[in-house]
This record gives C-alpha cells, sequence and structure tokens, in this order.
C-alpha cells in the first residue's frame, strides 16, 4: 500500500500556509518554516504556551525519506521526483498538526 496522500498535487508551499493558520487558530505563539539550501520546504516549527512554559515542536518533512519509499514501493516514476517527494512528505507533516489544544 502506497503513502498516504502520495498523489498530491498540492504544492508545498499551500499546505505550509493551511497548517500555519490551522496553529494560529490554535493557539501557536511562533509558527516558522524550515527550507533546504534548494528552497525546498524541509519542516515547520512553532511554539505554544502550557503550564511549563513556551514549547517548541518541530513538524519535519523528510524529502529524501519519502522519495526513497515512493521509489521502493514503485509507483508511477513522475511521482518519484524530489519535487514530489516534498509535496507530499509535508502533506503528511500536516496530519500531526493539531486542530486544537
Amino acid at each position: 500500500m502506497p503513502l498516504l496522500n502520495y498523489r498530491t498535487e498540492v504544492p508545498a508551499s499551500r499546505t505550509a500556509s493551511q497548517v500555519q493558520a490551522l496553529l494560529v487558530k490554535a493557539g501557536a505563539r511562533r509558527v516558522g518554516m524550515i527550507f533546504d539550501d534548494q528552497g525546498a520546504l524541509t519542516g515547520m516549527n512553532f511554539a505554544v504556551l502550557t503550564p511549563y512554559g513556551r514549547q517548541t515542536f518541530v513538524l519535519p518533512v523528510n524529502v529524501a525519506a519519502v522519495q526513497a519509499v515512493l521509489e521502493r514501493q514503485r509507483v508511477d516514476r513522475p511521482l518519484r521526483t524530489a519535487a514530489h517527494a516534498e509535496r507530499t512528505g509535508s502533506k503528511l507533516s500536516s496530519r500531526c498538526c493539531p486542530r486544537r489544544w
């Protein structure tokens, strides 16, 4: 069975914007995006206030690992690129985003 959302056409930037909006709505006080040297999204970080003070969390996007899984699962060749792995990885990370605290 292939990865969840492996056929997504939604750009990683749009998914990141949706995640950012959800995080702010859920009470995040700081939201940031992490990019590699080529400008590909490799994760997001955010901070929330908790009873223990401000806590920081990271939602990683491991593009190389997603691409390796897509290749190992022998999905269609156009879906094995790094750009597509970035889209798929950002979608997978977005599923970890809290809807509320």
